[in-house]
């Protein structure tokens, strides 16, 4: 099935994506749901709209319904507790293509993942190209085998697909120019700055009034700072689940705990 490009509203030819049954169901679905995205602002930039087209997100949520999948601010459950309590997820496309433009991904860059669902590291493939470099980190063993699976599934056997605790960063394959978190984080450990290149950005969800913004770290070697903030919804590594919409709240912090994280959301410059 051939995949449209997306700019700017225009679509051209693209590479072959991995064929997918419904295929033209499916496509119709990720091109609807694309449009919809830029329509209500969430998507502003041709690259990730691109990458979104490109990427078979049905290969990553196997047996939800396509309608499901193809939403865009549809959070898919990929597993369960023993109870029935959600465990991990493929994030809404709302909130992974926000994140994606908040890190602002170039051809050539090293990016490390935290936390593996697939989806998102295919689609960080696809931004950073053939002479980029992407690194997917879990410390859950069955979800790094079913991204692992996913990913190749779908084309993405180049995506490095690492069993970890993320809290000490994949230093092998260090510096990265881009740390995107996909989990909530309730600070950002050391070894994670440690591991960015000179100027390089951190993109993490700190939790915050009870909230997850993701923030926008830019790094160098002398000191850190935001560059933005947004609301969004993450599963944080205790099983419960934040969600909120719209502009995050530029008010000060009231207590301290909450102002020290909001120092932490800075980079190196």
């Amino acid at each position: 099935m051939k995949v449209e490009a997306w700019e700017g509203g225009s679509v051209s030819t693209s590479r072959e994506r991995v064929q997918s049954p419904d295929a033209d169901f499916v496509e119709s679905l990720c091109s609807a749901m694309v449009e919809h995205m830029t329509e209500q602002g969430w998507l502003r930039s041709d690259e990730v709209a691109t990458a979104l087209l490109r990427v078979p997100r049905e290969k990553f949520a196997p047996g939800s319904p396509l309608e499901t999948v193809y939403a865009a601010e549809a959070v898919v459950i990929t597993r369960r507790d023993e109870h029935g309590a959600p465990m991990s997820s493929v994030s809404a496309p709302r909130i992974q293509a926000m994140m994606l433009q908040q890190a602002d991904l170039r051809p050539g860059m090293t990016v490390l993942e935290i936390g593996s669902g697939g989806y998102n590291a295919a689609l960080i493939a696809e931004l950073v190209g053939a002479g980029g470099e992407v690194t997917t980190v879990d410390i859950d063993a069955e979800v790094v085998d079913r991204a692992r699976e996913c990913l190749t599934a779908a084309g993405y056997e180049q995506v490095r697909v690492v069993i970890a605790d993320a809290e000490h960063g994949v230093p092998e394959f260090a510096p990265y120019d881009r740390i995107i978190v996909t989990a909530g984080a309730w600070d950002i450990p050391p070894a994670w700055i440690d591991q960015l290149a000179e100027d390089g950005v951190i993109v993490v969800p700190l939790r915050m009034r009870g909230l997850a913004p993701p923030a926008h770290r830019p790094h160098s070697p002398r000191r850190t700072r935001p560059r933005a903030r947004s609301r969004c919804g993450y599963w944080h590594s205790d099983h419960t689940w934040v969600q909120s919409h719209g502009p995050w709240p530029t008010s000060r912090p009231t207590s301290r705990r909450v102002a020290a994280e909001a120092r932490l959301m800075v980079g190196k410059r």
